[in-house]
């Protein structure tokens, strides 16, 4: 009977309805939020999403905050997954896929890193790669040098950012998330699912970094033109240039 209850649970937790995701052309359509915090980023940061690349049309953009301050970017490039970050010293350093995803269907992607440690790509949980790191923070300022410059703000889903409308993603996007902290290979698999998207506001197993959510965008709503964050942030995205609602799902 014990056992019984403790799989009840489990199941429970992580039921979750996915019914949508959000079309982009590859055109100049995107999601975009102006008024995202980076500070709350820069010593520590995961970035996933879904994605389904249809067309490899350069740099195809996931999740991006690289605009004056290239903080970080979420890419395919030339149809291979890329996590791309840039010290506040202007060091760019970055992790890349060996294998093309255009037209492979949906894939799960992590990107990851922490000061004074790595930079880390996940695809489909498995890792792809890691580069070491200096102990210096990201890029959230216009200033190459130390942060030291004005602090800039925004995150945008298929193009580099809302302030940067550059690189935009031909395909499909679902579930992107952002965490202030690094994941590790164990919570990754967990939020990888065996391929089945999960709720990322409820710990469960090896991930216990809900609290950590920064942003989180489920792409549930199938009508307007705004998608909420399911994090504590209120970190609102607006669909902008035709992006539009999908019933295609991972």
């Amino acid at each position: 009977l014990k056992l019984s209850l403790a799989s009840t649970k489990v199941a429970s937790s992580t039921a979750f309805a996915d019914d949508y995701s959000v079309s982009l052309d590859g055109a100049n359509d995107y999601l975009g939020n102006t008024s995202f915090d980076r500070d709350a980023i820069k010593s520590e940061v995961s970035v996933a999403a879904w994605v389904k690349l249809e067309a490899a049309t350069g740099n195809d953009v996931a999740v991006g905050a690289q605009d004056d301050a290239s903080t970080f970017v979420l890419r395919a490039v030339s149809g291979k997954m890329e996590f791309r970050i840039k010290h506040s010293n202007n060091a760019a350093r970055f992790n890349r896929d060996t294998s093309s995803i255009t037209g492979a269907g949906w894939k799960h992607i992590v990107g990851t890193f922490k000061r004074d440690g790595y930079v880390k790509l996940y695809v489909n949980g498995s890792p792809i790669g890691s580069t070491a790191v200096s102990d210096l923070d990201l890029q959230i300022t216009d200033s190459d040098t130390d942060n030291s410059g004005t602090l800039q703000t925004g995150v945008a889903l298929g193009v580099n950012s809302p302030n940067s409308i550059n690189n935009p993603f031909d395909g499909n996007l679902n579930d992107a998330a952002i965490w202030s902290t690094e994941l590790d290979a164990d919570a990754v698999s967990v939020i990888y699912n065996s391929g089945v998207p999960t709720d990322l506001t409820v710990d469960s197993g090896d991930y216990d970094n809900s609290a950590s959510l920064v942003g989180y965008w489920k792409m549930e709503e199938n009508t307007g033109t705004t998608v909420v964050d399911s994090s504590s942030n209120s970190n609102t995205m607006t669909l902008t240039n035709g992006a539009a609602f999908s019933s295609d799902t991972p």
